[in-house]
């Protein structure tokens, strides 16, 4: 786990019981599992470990001037919390820089998704991928509690915005879409007032999100 500090809050580090508001941000690679079996058979699995480390690398950089920021990694996405529901800003302007990271991203990232063969021994063709992400946000209370590992102890977390956070992301179909459910919505009215971009930018929606379907916002 990475946390940025919060010149607002002074040195305060969350413990465990501790109950707060977050605005929830969940980004994840789309179809990571066809892009690790197409590099693992072309490049070999150091090359899929190499193209992932430098995503989840470039997760991270993207969020460290932003103040408050906690960023957990999760297989191939991240999570990341802004400490206090009023941070939707926050969480839409880092989607905008991963979106711009992904359009031009660094060649140590994107290398490894293509195969110059003209006739490839696995595929026939020649081929390649692209980087796609997708992004979730919500905003509610977190809590925090530790679990006895076999070696160790591990801090983890649970509140309903970052489940409903981590599903938007994964109900959208199409790549480089935004998610936002109705409360983060509401709440970015709040912090931007009478914004006319947001109704331009964000477009209403819905879709099965657990076991209900739910309105959200789409970007």
């Amino acid at each position: 786990m990475v946390r940025t500090p919060d010149r607002n809050a002074g040195e305060h580090s969350p413990s465990s019981g501790e109950e707060g508001e977050f605005t929830a941000l969940f980004a994840d690679m789309r179809g990571s599992t066809g892009i690790v079996e197409f590099v693992e058979r072309h490049h070999g699995l150091n090359a899929a470990a190499e193209l992932f480390q430098v995503f989840l690398s470039q997760c991270v950089r993207l969020v460290e001037d932003i103040d408050g920021a906690e960023v957990h990694l999760r297989g191939d996405g991240v999570l990341i919390l802004f400490s206090g529901a009023d941070r939707v800003q926050d969480a839409v302007e880092y989607t905008r820089r991963l979106r711009r990271m992904v359009d031009d991203p660094p060649h140590e990232l994107v290398r490894h998704l293509s195969c110059s063969c003209t006739a490839c021994p696995v595929c026939g063709e020649e081929t390649s991928l692209s980087l796609q992400v997708r992004c979730g946000i919500d905003a509610g209370p977190v809590a925090r509690f530790k679990v006895q590992t076999l070696r160790d102890t591990v801090e983890e977390l649970v509140g309903s915005c970052i489940s409903v956070a981590a599903k938007l992301s994964g109900a959208l179909g199409e790549a480089h879409r935004v998610g936002m459910s109705r409360r983060a919505w509401l709440r970015l009215h709040e912090e931007t007032g009478s914004d006319t971009r947001l109704t331009r930018e964000w477009t209403p929606s819905a879709g099965r999100i657990g076991r209900r379907k739910r309105r959200f916002f789409a970007s």
